[in-house]
């Protein structure tokens, strides 16, 4: 945040200054799992400051989200979380496995991450690595088993083989991954 040099009602001396003051915003979004950058962008808008240059003000009161600058960075972060859903819409979700018994598996995706009863999820299992230079690899193997949710709570899912065979080398921390 900053103030612009020039005031917007320069011939009004009698007035209190006005200064545009600015608003940047940069955002990174990571994949949690992998740790790979999958989005970035940059914001930045100006408004006019409506109240003293020296003065602290409330950002929690609504004589601040009223104002005209109050306005430019909600009007600012509506964008952001439109761009935020537009470029991960498309990227499947993916749960770790927390739990791993016979031919059922637990996830922690549930209700609150948008999955529903019958939902069927990929399985890949763990194949992470070290270079020879020392560098640590995330890799999965896609297991060629499949899962169909059938019990569900707000934060994890419990899924079952779809042909009730036993999850052979599927493991804990292991992904599963909706398309």
């Amino acid at each position: 945040m900053s103030f612009q040099e020039q005031r917007t009602n320069a011939w009004k001396v009698w007035q209190q200054s006005t200064y545009p003051r600015n608003f940047d915003l940069t955002l990174y979004l990571y994949n949690g799992l992998s740790g790979e950058k999958i989005w970035q962008n940059s914001y930045q808008n100006a408004a006019v400051w409506d109240f003293n240059k020296r003065k602290n003000i409330d950002v929690n009161a609504t004589a601040f989200w009223q104002s005209a600058y109050g306005t430019m960075i909600d009007s600012l972060l509506d964008t952001v979380v439109s761009d935020i859903d537009d470029n991960v819409m498309c990227e499947p979700s993916e749960g770790k496995i927390v739990q791993v018994q016979g031919n059922e598996i637990t996830i922690n995706l549930g209700k609150h991450h948008g999955v529903k009863i019958g939902d069927e999820f990929t399985l890949l299992h763990s194949n992470n690595f070290i270079s020879q230079q020392g560098k640590h690899y995330v890799s999965y193997n896609i297991s060629p088993y499949k899962v169909k949710v059938t019990k569900l709570t707000t934060q994890s899912a419990t899924a079952a083989t779809v042909d009730n065979n036993l999850l052979g080398n599927i493991q804990i921390n292991d992904l599963a991954v909706r398309y």
